[in-house]
């Protein structure tokens, strides 16, 4: 499993934990109620690091991928901001939001895990050119994709022959897109 992934579900979890704890002692049926204010306090540093670790995805991810990155950092510095103040039923209403916020991320992330999933054509200008156009293709076929057109682009006798070797491929990415849907 991935580490940056499995940080995540381990935050999401200790945001679930977070809210059984507030709920535990909004409700008055804790015998040790500063044991509990403790547990919390503790949580909201511990969410914090952990999503520090999930959300480091190792490359610029795009840009919905990074607004959901960056909602999911606010919402757990705004939960601490709030267990602080003592408004934990603001707080327990954060860390809903924020496992809802995990759980997009979790399923989109593997899909932008695929795509940054570098091979020797990355290094060239054709390649990534061909792997921004091969994001409208399902995340499956990406990579295949690019490698394919990389390779009859080595095959070009000139540089003119491979610049309309690639114009003709950005040409026909919409119909391309269609069919591998």
């Amino acid at each position: 499993m991935n580490v940056r992934r499995a940080a995540r579900r381990r935050a999401a979890s200790r945001a679930a934990g977070l809210r059984g704890d507030i709920k535990l002692l909004r409700g008055g049926r804790s015998a040790e109620p500063e044991v509990l204010r403790g547990r919390i306090a503790r949580s909201a540093g511990a969410i914090e690091e952990t999503l520090a670790l999930g959300l480091d995805f190792g490359f610029s991810p795009d840009p919905e991928l990074g607004r959901w990155r960056g909602h999911a950092r606010n919402i757990a510095r705004a939960i601490r901001g709030e267990i602080e103040g003592g408004r934990l039923a603001e707080a327990s209403r954060l860390a809903a939001e924020l496992i809802d916020t995990i759980g997009w991320i979790q399923r989109h992330a593997p899909e932008a895990d695929a795509a940054a999933a570098g091979g020797p054509w990355a290094a060239t200008w054709s390649g990534r050119v061909l792997g921004l156009a091969a994001r409208s293709l399902p995340p499956h076929l990406r990579r295949d994709f690019v490698e394919d057109q990389c390779g009859n682009l080595c095959a070009a006798a000139s540089r003119r022959e491979r610049a309309r070797y690639l114009l003709g491929v950005l040409a026909r990415m919409p119909r391309l897109a269609a069919e591998g849907r």
